[in-house]
C-alpha cells in the first residue's frame, strides 16, 4: 500500500508534468536544434540567430526531465527525483502511479535525447520559418548564352518536403561529383543533371545570389514522400 501522502507529492508534480505534455502534443514540440543543423546542414549559430530567434520555444526544466527519465524506467533519474520529493517508493510503484504519463511520453514521442536538449522546437513554427526564408532558384539561359536567375517563395507542402528529406550544401556536391570548385558545381547542374532536384537560396540583405544555397536531391526523397513531391513540383 502506498501511503497517501507520497501519493499526494506525486500528484501535485504530476500536474504540471501532464501540462507540459499536452503542450508538447497538441502544438508539436518535436524538434531540436539539433534535428535542423542536420537536416537543413546549416550552421548551429545561424539557426539559433535566424531560426530560434523567431519561434516560441518550450524550455525543458530539470525537474520535467528528470520525472519522464523515471517514467521511462531510468534508475539514475529515479533515485535523483526520490531525493528531490524527499520519499521512498520503489520504481514499479511509481510507475504504476504514472501510466497515465507514460502513456503521454510515448505519444509526444519523446526520448532520453530529446530531454538531454535545452528546448524543443514546434513543427508548425519551424515549417513557417522555412517558408519564410528560403526561395526556390531558377535558371535559366538566354540566347546569348548568358545565365541568370529567377526567385519564387515557397509554400507550406514545399517547406514540409525540404526538411522531411533534407537539404545538401556545396561541399555535398563537391565531394558527388568529384570537383573541388562551385563553378564546377554549376557547371555540373547546368548539364541538366537529374541529381539535383531543386536549388534553394536564404537571400543576403544586399544581393539574393550570395545568399545561403542548399540543394534538394532526387536520391533522398523517400517512397513514402514521393507524393508529397509530385505535390509540390508536378501540381498533382
Amino acid at each position: 500500500m502506498i501511503e497517501n501522502e507520497i501519493i499526494k507529492k506525486i500528484d501535485t508534480i504530476k500536474v504540471s508534468i501532464l501540462e507540459v505534455l499536452n503542450t508538447i502534443i497538441d502544438k508539436e514540440y518535436i524538434y531540436s536544434v539539433d534535428n535542423i543543423v542536420d537536416k537543413l546542414k546549416i550552421q548551429r549559430v545561424y539557426i539559433q540567430d535566424e531560426f530560434i530567434s523567431k519561434m516560441d520555444t518550450l524550455k525543458l526544466d530539470r525537474l520535467f526531465k528528470v520525472y519522464c527519465k523515471s517514467c521511462m524506467g531510468d534508475s539514475k533519474s529515479y533515485k535523483e527525483l526520490l531525493q528531490e520529493l524527499g520519499i521512498s517508493l520503489k520504481h514499479h510503484d511509481f510507475i504504476s502511479l504514472n501510466l497515465d504519463v507514460v502513456k503521454l511520453i510515448q505519444e509526444a514521442g519523446l526520448t532520453k535525447y530529446k530531454l538531454s536538449r535545452r528546448i524543443l522546437i514546434s513543427r508548425p513554427q519551424l515549417l513557417k520559418v522555412i517558408e519564410n526564408k528560403f526561395m526556390q532558384e531558377f535558371e535559366y539561359k538566354d540566347d546569348d548564352g548568358k545565365y541568370y536567375q529567377r526567385y519564387s517563395k515557397i509554400d507550406s507542402k514545399h517547406a514540409a518536403l525540404i526538411f522531411v528529406v533534407g537539404l545538401k550544401d556545396q561541399a555535398d556536391l563537391k565531394e558527388h561529383y568529384g570537383v573541388r570548385t562551385e563553378l564546377q558545381v554549376y557547371r555540373r547542374i547546368r548539364k541538366g543533371d537529374s541529381y539535383v532536384l531543386a536549388k534553394y537560396v536564404i537571400p543576403s540583405k544586399t544581393d539574393t545570389k550570395k545568399g545561403m544555397a542548399r540543394y534538394l536531391l532526387t536520391h533522398d526523397i523517400p517512397a513514402s514522400k514521393l507524393q508529397l513531391a509530385k505535390d509540390v513540383f508536378l501540381g498533382e
